[in-house]
């Protein structure tokens, strides 16, 4: 059975594979500390979120998202990343450690992700989506037709080592750009949702209240988060 769903205990072996083997094998940076960065597969930090696409048990594609309001939640969730002026950002979701199975890296499956991590930040009141690309990487095309913006920023983490790209804290302004960005995200999309719905077997999203998929595809922010 094909699905997007949340990962819980029980996916943190294939998550930590699955992310490991895209970055040794990514053209982008070079891993130098394979066993921290899959430590820190396994023990995600406690509030964050992680979406997978799975077709029976095995994983395909996933993407880890933490709902940060206040500067120092948004440093704490990019911690080898320095940013000049983090209020700048928040509130905000912050995503990282995103990874899909080679042979499905063109399907859109990360842009499906994305988009229910898009739908996550709206019904919660977040006004940024921000996260890190290496600049001239193939998604930031994609993430340029969104609304994304890219800002300079300071990589000091040593698990991924030398960069081939300059790296760039990219920010997505929901306040200004949520339509267009899922529109975009949708226009890449259309056939997986059907392909992929999303299932609602875990429901608990730790920190955050249940998540639900909007039956329809208009974005509206909430007057109240307690709404949720």
């Amino acid at each position: 059975m094909k699905r997007v769903t949340v990962a819980g205990p029980e996916h943190r072996e294939a998550i930590a594979d699955l992310i490991v083997s895209s970055y040794e094998a990514s053209g982008d940076f070079e891993v130098v500390d394979s066993s921290t960065l899959r430590n820190q597969c396994l023990n995600p930090p406690p509030a964050s979120i992680a979406f997978i696409a799975c077709d029976g048990q095995r994983v395909l594609s996933v993407m880890h998202g933490l709902l940060c309001f206040s500067p120092g939640q948004a440093t704490s969730a990019l911690p080898y990343i320095v940013q000049p002026d983090p209020e700048a950002c928040t509130p905000c979701l912050t995503l990282f450690r995103a990874a899909t199975i080679p042979e499905l890296r063109r399907s859109a499956l990360n842009a499906l992700l994305r988009l229910h991590f898009l739908r996550l930040a709206l019904n919660r009141n977040m006004r940024y989506m921000v996260g890190t690309v290496y600049l001239g990487a193939q998604r930031t095309r994609s993430m340029e037709a969104m609304g994304y913006t890219f800002e300079p920023c300071t990589e000091t983490g040593a698990i991924l080592g030398k960069t081939k790209l300059p790296t760039r804290l990219a920010i997505l302004d929901l306040g200004i750009q949520a339509a267009k960005a899922e529109a975009h995200l949708l226009s890449l999309v259309d056939n997986l949702q059907r392909e992929y719905p999303f299932h609602r077997a875990f429901t608990e999203l730790r920190a955050l209240a249940p998540y639900t998929p909007p039956e329809n595809v208009a974005l509206c922010r909430l007057k109240n988060s307690n709404e949720i």
